[in-house]
């Protein structure tokens, strides 16, 4: 099965990326005691809008396709939940998937977002966002996600007669409650597949970036990523 995961990081990348960006503390379309709320219209400008896409295109990204999917939480859950994955201990599903905790997402009624594929060179990366209703909704969850993620360190994933080890790790999260990123590797030891995901928060949106991250050229590629879409918050966050 899996080798260990490198001890548990304290964000030295992700700091970069998310403490450049947050020294603001500016409040974007609606505003109440300075926290950042996001109507869906600006959540799709900051992931989608052609400023976004032209920072993602220098950083070399082409993407699948043009168009931005959105679906509410309990539509994208029922949707993906037709993959029958059997987790061990059942708890850890709550892992599986960035920005979600299927046991009490199940009605949710938050937007949540998924960019096209963005593909340079070898590397393909998946961006994902969510709209909460309010700022302290959006620290609150992930607050929670990062204790569920931080409490399944090892677990299986069983699909039909297919089983595979997956370990993670978590970083410590940032003071203010602004992100966080995580380590996974899936498959046998001889077969495994090692990724890093990257979660930030912005007011009420939440974005996770996911893609390879096993040479340093790679986690580098993911963090001007993550900060490409945070930059792109802030800029609408300081214009309104």
């Amino acid at each position: 099965m899996l080798g260990t995961l490198s001890t548990m990081k304290k964000l030295p990348l992700l700091g970069v990326a998310v403490a450049l960006l947050v020294l603001s503390g500016c409040a974007t379309g609606t505003t109440t005691g300075g926290t950042a709320t996001f109507a869906d219209a600006d959540a799709q400008t900051v992931l989608f809008g052609k400023d976004t896409q032209a920072s993602l295109a220098k950083l070399g990204y082409t993407a699948e396709k043009n168009v931005l999917s959105t679906a509410s939480v309990e539509t994208y859950l029922a949707n993906v939940s037709s993959i029958a994955d059997v987790i061990d201990p059942a708890k850890c599903a709550n892992t599986v998937r960035p920005l979600l905790l299927p046991d009490r997402d199940v009605n949710s009624q938050d937007t949540f977002y998924g960019l096209p594929h963005l593909i340079t060179g070898g590397l393909v990366v998946t961006v994902q966002a969510r709209l909460f209703p309010t700022d302290a909704d959006a620290e609150a969850f992930l607050a929670d996600f990062h204790k569920a993620v931080a409490d399944c360190p090892k677990f299986t994933d069983t699909q039909g007669s297919d089983t595979i080890g997956v370990v993670v790790s978590v970083s410590d999260p940032d003071p203010d409650g602004r992100g966080f990123f995580m380590d996974t590797v899936a498959g046998t030891s001889d077969a495994a597949r090692a990724f890093r995901t990257y979660i930030v928060r912005q007011g009420n949106l939440a974005i996770a970036v996911q893609g390879v991250a096993n040479t340093a050229d790679a986690d580098t590629l993911l963090v001007n990523t993550t900060s490409a879409l945070y930059t792109a918050a802030s800029i609408l966050t300081s214009s309104e």
